[in-house]
Parts: structure tokens; C-alpha cells; sequence
């Protein structure tokens, strides 16, 4: 097993940022990501003063789950963390955005888990949610949670 490597982890984060980014962009053109440093949130969209935190989550396909962070090494992170308007989890096939507000009320249903560090990640605590249960309440209408296919960003 490899060492975590920390920029790999990076530059993917940064990926996830730019789809969501291409797809709020197609209505807001002034949105972007924030630079450098800054924990509170990853994009800010002007036109309508909403703030984003994205997660690109590269696991999720092969286990179903996505992981959304609260602690690392002793620090409150991710969803406990976060200032954001919304949350958005990218994998290979979709983003879901949530209402920030709405997604730790859904959290509640769930445990905190600590996941060891392992050759991909340096491990830490969250929420193992299904992607299925994400899924199901974008798909039947949930105000608080939207479901965009990345099919239709792919390419351009």
C-alpha cells in the first residue's frame, strides 16, 4: 500500500469544484470558486448571495456510501464545520445539492463513525450515508436536495 497522498486528494476536491462551478455558472455567470485557504465554503454565487461547500467523493462507487466529514485529527471539519448555503457531493455520475440546514437535520437519522487512515484517505469521523438514501429524496421531490445527472456537463 502507497501513502496518502495529499495532493492527489486536492486536485480531485478541486475537480468536483469545477463541475458543480460549470453548472451554477450556466445561470449565475459571476459564481466562483473561493481561492486559496478558506475553510468556510468553496464557491460563492453574487448574483444571489448563496455560498457552496463541495465534496468529490471518489469511494462512493465502490461502496455505495457517501462519506461526509465532521472531524479530522481532533478538529471539527466538513458538515460541523462548514458556513456554506449548500453541500454538494459529486462522484462519477451526479451531483446532489442539499440545503446545509436540511442535510444535518437528515444526518441526525445516522451515527458517527471513525473510518481508520487507509493507503487512499488519512481517515477521520462523519456520516456513512447510502447514496441510495440521498437518491431517493432528490428523486421524489425533496425541496432541500436536487439531483443534476453530470451527463449533461460532461464535454464542454
Amino acid at each position: 500500500m502507497g501513502a496518502y497522498n495529499f495532493d492527489k486528494d486536492l486536485e480531485e476536491g478541486h475537480g468536483g469544484e469545477e463541475i458543480v462551478l460549470k453548472h451554477v455558472r450556466a445561470k449565475y455567470p459571476k459564481a466562483h470558486r473561493v481561492g486559496g485557504y478558506f475553510p468556510d465554503y468553496d464557491i460563492i454565487v453574487p448574483e444571489v448571495g448563496t455560498t457552496l461547500e463541495v465534496k468529490y467523493d471518489v469511494a462512493v462507487e465502490r461502496t455505495g456510501n457517501y462519506f461526509i466529514e465532521t472531524e479530522y485529527n481532533g478538529k471539527r471539519c466538513g458538515i460541523d464545520a462548514t458556513k456554506a448555503d449548500y453541500w454538494a457531493e459529486v462522484d462519477a455520475n451526479s451531483i446532489i445539492i442539499m440545503e446545509i440546514g436540511a442535510l444535518r437535520h437528515f444526518l441526525k437519522g445516522y451515527d458517527v463513525v471513525t473510518l481508520p487512515p487507509k493507503k487512499t484517505s488519512l481517515g477521520g469521523k462523519g456520516y456513512l450515508v447510502p447514496r441510495d438514501a440521498l437518491l431517493y429524496r432528490a428523486k421524489m421531490g425533496d425541496s432541500w436536495i436536487t439531483l443534476i445527472s453530470r451527463e449533461g456537463l460532461r464535454g464542454g
